[in-house]
């Protein structure tokens, strides 16, 4: 009994630690098959691919961490229901779809969990960084004249929605990604290079 216990394999290793969050191998490893799932490509599990993926669990880590301080409420399960439909009526058949999953090692509590997360992700930041940003009408003529004159059929005006979004949301990435920089400088984050080998 004694040496089979000895034979015990490690099942998972701790990859990163964000204050007290700790992020996985597996995590490391799911992320990437679901990114690759939604994305129709294969996953890519080498050194740069995992790196570049803990970087972002980082993120949603400080992100998860300022969500629970400020108790921002938890998206309910139910609110996934229409991305999941869209994401299994890209398949022919309900089988198709879960062999699919199958072969990225995925079921759909993986996917759910994911596009919750996604969800809440999108409210979070909308309603922590969106709220007071603007757009004047002289941007929008600049965008317009920089990057779409000459090659979009719409009109200024016809366009002035499509791009008051698109300004609003680099002003929003801009303000999220400062914060995210300014609350890393305070926060312990541990990777294990073991885990990027």
């Amino acid at each position: 009994m004694a040496a089979f216990a000895l034979k015990a394999e490690i099942i998972d290793r701790i990859a990163i630690t964000v204050d007290r969050l700790v992020i996985t191998e597996s995590d490391l490893r799911r992320q990437i098959s679901l990114a690759a799932f939604m994305n129709g490509e294969v996953a890519d599990f080498s050194p740069k691919s995992r790196r570049t993926m803990a970087e972002r669990l980082i993120e949603q880590a400080l992100i998860r961490n300022e969500m629970k301080l400020t108790r921002y409420p938890q998206t309910e399960s139910y609110e996934a229901d229409a991305s999941m439909e869209e994401a299994r009526k890209k398949y022919p058949s309900v089988a198709a779809y879960l062999e699919t999953l199958g072969k990225y090692r995925l079921d759909e509590r993986d996917l759910r969990e994911y596009l919750l997360w996604q969800l809440t992700l999108v409210r979070f930041t909308n309603s922590r960084f969106r709220v007071g940003l603007q757009v004047a009408p002289i941007e929008v003529e600049d965008y317009y004249v920089k990057n779409l004159a000459g090659k979009s059929k719409l009109t200024v005006e016809q366009a002035t929605p499509q791009i008051e979004e698109a300004l609003i949301g680099e002003r929003l990435n801009k303000s999220l990604y400062a914060w995210l920089d300014e609350v890393r400088t305070r926060t312990r984050v541990e990777i294990r290079e073991e885990s990027f080998k």
